[in-house]
């Protein structure tokens, strides 16, 4: 007895590419079957088949019951995850893998500062699998550290497993040093302390103090420069000498990183204030 069985992927509607055909002998009533594909649905039915000794014709029975299968399989999820990042912005595009057999409905991206609690810091986005592969971040936080995560679902209840991308964004503008003083002050020197920009957005590297006579703003030339080393920050203090008794000075100061090019923050907040007029020394002759 030959017996035939015929497995349909109720996706395409084909069955012709998976039928089986298989010679039953005695008791023998299991076959296995190769080359289906993982994570798809097949429905499958058995025929019995007898073959008249007299002239060889084939006599088939009437269908068995039909039965449901799906293949398990790796979920595999999005590849080839790239980011495209500013400082306070990222592109992330992904590509869809070649062996997922259903249709891809929705993605979903998550995605979270890696220094922060991520419960508490997660966002989320859902992206139609009719646009183009790509979303984009805002309001990110310069020089800092975030994790992406990707997932697809496929039709209308199957979740792929989860990418993870990690990118940085790159560092931009500090904000303006804050708390400039004038601390000690004489007739022809001062000394200046300030504190560091309440928002860094990178590495200082330098730090600029510009003077002006009087009550000029804003105030013109390169600036003193106080420069950091590639480890330590810059000093938050200077003293500048060659000042002019009894004269309004006014003092400025920015802070300076560098990534590819250097990255100004604004001018602080002037501190003013006049020299003090130079003792006079008399000697009697």
């Amino acid at each position: 007895m030959l017996a035939n069985g015929r497995f349909v992927n109720p996706q395409t509607h084909s069955s012709e590419s998976l039928a089986v055909s298989m010679t039953v002998d005695g008791n023998i009533t299991n076959t296995t079957v190769i080359n289906l594909t993982q994570l798809t649905w097949y429905s499958a039915w058995i025929v019995a088949v007898n073959v008249r000794e007299t002239d060889g014709k084939q006599l088939t029975s009437f269908p068995s019951d039909v039965t449901a299968f799906s293949l398990p399989g790796p979920l595999i999820g999005p590849r080839t995850v790239r980011s495209y990042v500013t400082g306070v912005s990222a592109v992330i595009t992904w590509e869809r893998p070649l062996n997922w057999p259903r249709p891809v409905t929705w993605y979903r991206l998550s995605y979270y500062n890696v220094s922060s609690d991520p419960s508490k810091q997660i966002d989320y986005e859902y992206v139609s699998a009719r646009k183009p592969k790509s979303v984009t971040f805002f309001n990110l936080r310069p020089y800092t550290k975030y994790r992406t995560e990707i997932k697809a679902i496929l039709g209308f209840d199957l979740w792929t497993r989860t990418v993870s991308h990690n990118f940085a964004t790159k560092q931009t503008a500090p904000s303006p040093p804050q708390n400039l003083q004038a601390i000690a002050v004489d007739a022809r020197s001062v000394t200046l302390t300030w504190s560091p920009p309440l928002h860094a957005n990178g590495v200082l590297r330098q730090y600029r103090v510009y003077m002006q006579p009087g009550r000029s703003h804003p105030p013109t030339g390169q600036g003193k420069r106080v420069d950091g080393s590639f480890n330590l920050q810059p000093q938050t203090r200077l003293n500048v000498s060659g000042l002019t008794p009894v004269t309004l000075y006014r003092f400025w100061v920015q802070a300076v990183n560098v990534e590819d090019v250097e990255l100004i923050s604004q001018l602080s907040r002037p501190a003013n204030f006049t020299t003090i007029a130079e003792e006079m020394v008399y000697s009697e002759q």
